[in-house]
């Protein structure tokens, strides 16, 4: 806690004497003047090319790699530090292309990271998967922990996602997921026809004349 005492004695070695015609922003300087930093003092920067390629592999995250960095290092950057300056490194070494969503025109969905483990009431561990579904337009974000990565946990998905959502968008895209996609192509991907279910046509058009939408559901607008 600075005291009075203390105040005055930085003052007196400041050389400062009253009365004195200064604004209260030199006061503050003379009374607390910047420290030096000397070399040995410098902070240690992190390597961001080698935080780039890291994250590309699966299941390394930036937390992951800021816990890396901070032992090796006595005065590191925070961890939203380390994010900006990375953020930072990504704009200025990467080359983007600027895609705009329109409302309610698609939505995102797929498995996403490596399985995280539960305990149950006996002391058994069990698998749970991620599915993590994103309206693009406005980065709306649901997602749900199953089980397993079965075809009735993805039809199940679909379908909390609408109800959740209240709505449906005119079309779903996937990644290569192997529960949806049963042969990889670039240009005419083979689909999983199960998908086609009447659980999932009830509630979403599937581009076909004799399906219809229920009431209850409506177009999405986000």
């Amino acid at each position: 806690m600075v005291t009075v005492s203390k105040v005055l004695q930085k003052a007196k070695n400041a050389g400062i004497e009253y009365p004195i015609q200064i604004t209260n922003k030199e006061l503050v300087s003379l009374l607390y003047p910047p420290v030096k930093t000397t070399e040995s003092k410098l902070r240690t920067e992190p390597d961001l090319s080698y935080i780039h390629r890291e994250i590309q592999r699966k299941g390394v995250t930036l937390t992951l790699l800021w816990w890396e960095y901070k032992p090796e290092n006595s005065d590191v950057l925070m961890f939203t530090q380390l994010c900006e300056r990375y953020c930072s490194f990504r704009k200025q070494n990467s080359v983007y292309k600027r895609t705009i969503y329109k409302a309610g025109e698609r939505m995102m969905m797929d498995w996403v990271g490596l399985p995280i483990e539960y305990t149950d009431a006996y002391g058994q561990k069990h698998p749970v998967y991620l599915l993590v579904v994103d309206l693009p337009a406005s980065s709306y974000i649901y997602t749900e922990p199953f089980r397993d990565m079965k075809l009735s946990s993805w039809i199940d998905g679909h379908v909390h996602t609408f109800d959740r959502y209240g709505g449906v968008p005119r079309m779903v895209v996937t990644d290569n997921t192997k529960t949806a996609v049963t042969k990889v192509n670039c240009y005419d991907p083979k689909l999983n026809r199960m998908v086609f279910l009447p659980e999932i046509a009830t509630v979403f058009m599937l581009g076909k004349d004799d399906m219809r939408v229920p009431q209850k559901i409506r177009n999405l607008s986000f």
